[in-house]
C-alpha cells in the first residue's frame, strides 16, 4: 500500500512539474527580445538595463502565467507606453494590487503600493469575450530610477 501511495504522489508531482516553467532572460539579446515582445518596439539605447522573468504554472484546477520586467527609466519610453498602450492611473479606491507573490523574481522590489503612482491596463472581456483576461501594471520608482512592468493572465 505504501508503495502504491508513493507511486501516486510521485506521479502527481511529475505531472505538476512538467506543466510548469520559468524563463529568465539572461543575455542582453534575450532581454531586448522580451522588451520588444511586451511593448511592441525595440528598447532604445537609453535603456541600459533590462531584467525579465516569467512563470507558467499549470495546476489541476487553475493556472497562472505572469511576467515581470524591470528596466532603466526613460521618460520618453514611459510616456510612449502610457499614451500608446492605454494605461490609466490606478483607481483611488484600489489600495492593493498584488504586485508580488511567491513566484516573483529575486530582483523584484518589495513596494509600498500606496506610495506609488501605478498605471493599469486590463483586457476588456465585455467587447472581446474570447480574449484571455490580463491585468498589467506599470510604474516608475524614483528611488531606484527604474521602470517596472508586471502582467498577470487569467483563464
Amino acid at each position: 500500500m505504501r508503495r502504491w501511495c508513493a507511486f501516486w504522489i510521485l506521479a502527481v508531482a511529475m505531472i505538476v512539474s512538467a506543466c510548469s516553467r520559468t524563463v529568465e532572460a539572461r543575455t542582453r539579446r534575450e532581454q531586448e527580445m522580451y522588451f520588444r515582445n511586451i511593448f511592441d518596439f525595440d528598447a532604445p539605447s537609453a535603456i541600459a538595463e533590462i531584467k525579465y522573468m516569467d512563470v507558467y504554472q499549470r495546476n489541476l484546477m487553475d493556472s497562472v502565467y505572469a511576467q515581470w520586467m524591470r528596466c532603466s527609466y526613460n521618460e520618453e519610453v514611459f510616456q510612449r507606453l502610457l499614451k500608446e498602450r492605454g494605461y490609466v492611473p490606478r483607481r483611488s479606491n484600489v489600495f492593493y494590487l498584488d504586485l508580488g507573490g511567491p513566484v516573483m523574481p529575486k530582483w523584484w522590489p518589495d513596494v509600498d503600493e500606496s506610495k506609488l503612482a501605478i498605471f493599469v491596463r486590463e483586457s476588456d472581456r465585455a467587447t472581446n469575450p474570447d480574449q484571455t483576461s490580463f491585468r498589467e501594471f506599470l510604474w516608475h520608482d524614483e528611488k531606484t530610477n527604474h521602470m517596472y512592468f508586471h502582467r498577470r493572465y487569467g483563464d
